[in-house]
Order: structure tokens, then sequence, then C-alpha cells
């Protein structure tokens, strides 16, 4: 798995930090933003987080688009560097011991496109 730290979108906490990734065992890019949070245990507070399930964003296009929404940018090295990810780690998804299960328990969850891949990331198991 990677995972680069990003600048954060304008007027977000100083405390913030937003890291994008590629986690090859679930075969997805991923966007995340966190912030300290109140407790006394010191837990951070998630601002957003996509990319935790599995296939949720296959492509950097995809990933670009969430980046978009939040008003974010990669440099393009970071932008290189997630896609040569993907090609060094691979998708390892349908390898997963707990695939079929995982795939089961987010059915519910996902759209139709997402479930769409989530069942192409599997057939790959059986090929």
């Amino acid at each position: 798995m990677s995972r680069y730290t990003i600048a954060n979108e304008p007027g977000a906490s100083a405390g913030r930090t937003t890291e994008v990734g590629w986690d090859a065992p679930l075969s997805t890019y991923f966007l995340m933003a966190f912030e300290p949070g109140d407790d006394p245990d010191g837990d951070e507070t998630e601002v957003f987080w996509y990319g935790c399930t599995p296939a949720e964003v296959p492509t950097v296009e995809a990933l670009d688009a969430l980046l978009a929404k939040h008003n974010l940018v990669v440099t393009a090295p970071i932008a290189h560097a997630l896609v040569q990810d993907r090609e060094r780690e691979g998708r390892r998804f349908a390898n997963r011991p707990a695939a079929v299960l995982i795939a089961d328990m987010v059915r519910l969850e996902v759209d139709d496109a997402q479930q769409e891949r989530i069942d192409a990331e599997l057939a790959r198991r059986r090929s």
C-alpha cells in the first residue's frame, strides 16, 4: 500500500491531514482527510474517506474527480507515483481469503457500478 500526504483544501483547519494512495488488497485508490479529535484518547476525526471498500476508486481519473470535489490537487510526481504503485503492487483483492465474504458484506452498501467492478475483481480469482 502506498500513501502520500498532499496539501489540504483551501480553508481547511491547520491540523488536518489529507492523504492519497493505492491499496492493493482492496484494489482501489484512496483519498482521506482527518483532523485532530477532541476526545482524551487522541483519536482523529474523519473528514472524508474514499476507497475504503473494494474497487471503489479504480482509476487515477476517478481519484482526480474526487480530488476536484474537495478542491484538491496532487503534484505531477505524486500522480505519476500513484500510477506506478498500482502497476507495481497490482490488484490483490481477488486473492484475499475473505474476498467473497467482503464482497457479500458490502453488496448492499455500494452502487451498481462498483458492484460490477467488485465482481470483475472476483472473476480474476477464477481465471
